[in-house]
């Protein structure tokens, strides 16, 4: 831009050197050039400036709508519940989510309670239905459909050794299972 306005300056003093009616007139107009110019400029420093602002703002609520979920997915967590926890429609958030993640405010919830489960089920302190509780399920059936589904094997098998996951293996014994090695 200053490319721009240095090569319209050099023209008016040309201009001003002549005198003449129509020279008078290139220079308002090249004044003009360079003030509009510089709006322009002003203008995308502007949007740009409100653009990174939009995006820090994007950044802090998804990380505290994380925080929220991290400290509430044992309960019935919703994303009208924690819009309203944040003071922000659950539509706002659900497009943060969206914008500022890979992926969805259910795939994390779900991701959370998934590592939950695993860890619990690693530990062998709780059974099936009992982890399924403790990560947010009321229903173990369910539960043990979206284990399946995320993992790979039943909640049993990965509690007992009787398969692997994919995802994040580790080599952990299974307490009540005659300490056969888990491999989730």
């Amino acid at each position: 831009m200053s490319v721009e306005i240095g090569k319209l300056c050099d023209r008016m003093h040309v201009g001003l050197n002549s005198g003449t009616e129509t020279d008078r007139l290139l220079i308002s107009s090249y004044t003009h050039n360079i003030l509009i110019q510089i709006l322009r400029e002003m203008i995308r420093k502007d949007r740009d400036a409100a653009e990174a602002e939009h995006s820090r703002h994007g950044e802090s609520l998804l990380a505290r709508a994380r925080e929220y979920i991290d400290a509430h997915y044992a309960e019935p967590v919703s994303l009208e519940q924690i819009a309203g926890a944040l003071r922000v429609s659950s539509f706002y958030l659900s497009h943060v989510f969206s914008r500022e993640s890979d992926f969805s405010f259910v795939e994390y919830l779900t991701s959370v309670r998934m590592r939950k489960a695993k860890d619990l089920l690693l530990s062998g302190r709780k059974n099936v239905s009992e982890t399924a509780y403790a990560a947010g399920y009321n229903d173990s059936n369910y539960f043990s459909k979206v284990f399946h589904r995320y993992f790979g094997v039943s909640p049993q098998a990965a509690r007992c050794g009787g398969g692997t996951i994919p995802k994040d293996s580790g080599g952990e014994s299974c307490l009540s299972c005659e300490g056969r090695t888990n491999q989730i």
